[in-house]
């Protein structure tokens, strides 16, 4: 858990829930506001708790995890810890809404459901900015996916749901990736008026007691969870010869091919089959060559050793061609990304017969309410679990 200078418990009698903004293995994500503050909606993702299951021993260790990880972050693409909240039979924090959707069904609206390359360059930008800076404080993502690409107000992403995210040794090559300076990350990350949070020191790096992984042959701290998404896998996870955070660069070229061609290169029919591609076949890449292709091709390594982004990291993949002429340290500073939310739309809360100003209630019964207008689906691996025997 974060230290209690990094923290602020949030009362859970002022807070309003909105409506549903999604639900995992982990817990459910409400729009909610507080007393008094309704045009500062926020996100507060919330956990119930049963402490006779044995899944909930295994979810409170996720729970301290993803607390902890994000009480260390301030960066603009990334969320910050902006309070707390525990009951007696739940468990929640809250974080910035990113009122824009998510970069899947921002895709789903585009021509040929595919951006253009200038869109996947800014867009692809962002999202190495944000994992130099989870990498350089020895964070693992492990979840890279068009769904967990949020659009800020802004037009510009932020990464979100660290379930799956890990603690190992930082890379020494990533350890102080030079800052992005922004008078808005001094706002971000805290509740309206009275509330907001004590600045958060972030941690340079984590010692070995934190994490439960092994040393490999060369003395590089690797975590052997087989985790992720099945269509966006890294090789080496299928493999559970353990995994760095190389496994997040892997994640890119799946998500530059998606965004490029609007499909993922190894979905098969079944797990079976999309973790056999994964191993064994080459991306298929249609058109003239170009330098998003070489990008893809050398992010979609299938050995760890040879991957773009292996020897020095993210300083690698943004030296490759295709970011040629980008100005890195002025990302955050456009003020037309390629799309900005429509405010009005985006401001569109729910008003079912559901909503009720208990939050603890809500959350209760949240778990037989339709997200979206049907059962949330889950294709996501198990957490921290061993590999099942797939072949």
């Amino acid at each position: 858990m974060a230290n209690n200078d990094m923290k602020k418990k949030i009362c859970i009698t002022e807070l309003k829930v909105l409506k549903v903004l999604g639900r995992g293995a982990m817990g459910t994500v409400l729009l909610v506001v507080r007393d008094g503050f309704q045009d500062h909606p926020f996100a507060l993702k919330v956990i119930r708790k049963n402490r006779n299951d044995q899944q909930w021993l295994n979810k409170s260790r996720g729970i301290e995890r993803e607390r902890d990880i994000l009480s260390s972050l301030h960066h603009p693409f990334l969320p910050s810890l902006m309070g707390e909240v525990e009951t007696d039979t739940m468990a929640g924090w809250a974080v910035e809404y990113c009122s824009g959707g998510d970069l899947h069904h921002l895709r789903q609206t585009q021509p040929d459901r595919s951006f253009s390359e200038s869109a996947i360059r800014f867009y692809a930008a962002e999202v190495i900015l944000a994992l130099e800076h989870l990498h350089s404080k020895g964070i693992v993502y492990r979840d890279l996916k068009p769904e967990n690409i949020l659009l800020q107000s802004s037009g510009h992403i932020m990464l979100t749901d660290f379930d799956l995210s890990k603690r190992l040794l930082p890379p020494s090559n990533e350890s102080h990736p030079a800052p992005l300076q922004h008078h808005s990350i001094q706002q971000r990350g805290s509740l309206p008026d009275s509330s907001k949070m004590p600045s958060c020191n972030a941690k340079n790096s984590c010692s070995t007691t934190q994490i439960s992984s092994a040393l490999n042959q060369n003395g590089i701290l690797r975590s052997n969870s087989f985790v992720g998404t099945d269509e966006y896998v890294a090789p080496e996870i299928i493999n559970g010869k353990g995994h760095g955070f190389c496994v997040d660069w892997w994640s890119l070229g799946i998500l530059l091919y998606e965004m490029l061609y609007g499909k993922t290169p190894f979905k098969g029919l079944n797990k079976k089959e999309t973790f056999s591609r994964i191993l064994f076949m080459r991306p298929k890449l249609t058109g003239p060559s170009t330098p998003l292709h070489d990008l893809i091709v050398r992010l979609l390594e299938k050995e760890p050793v040879k991957r773009l982004g292996f020897i020095n990291g993210a300083h690698d993949v943004k030296r490759h061609a295709f970011f040629a002429g980008l100005y890195w340290e002025s990302i955050h500073l456009v003020c037309r990304p390629p799309v900005v939310p429509d405010m009005i739309t985006s401001y569109n809360y729910c008003t079912d017969n559901m909503l009720t100003s208990n939050v603890e209630t809500f959350v209760h019964a949240a778990h037989s309410v339709p997200v979206n207008g049907s059962e949330c689906e889950e294709n996501d691996l198990t957490s921290d679990s061993e590999a099942d025997e797939i072949f």
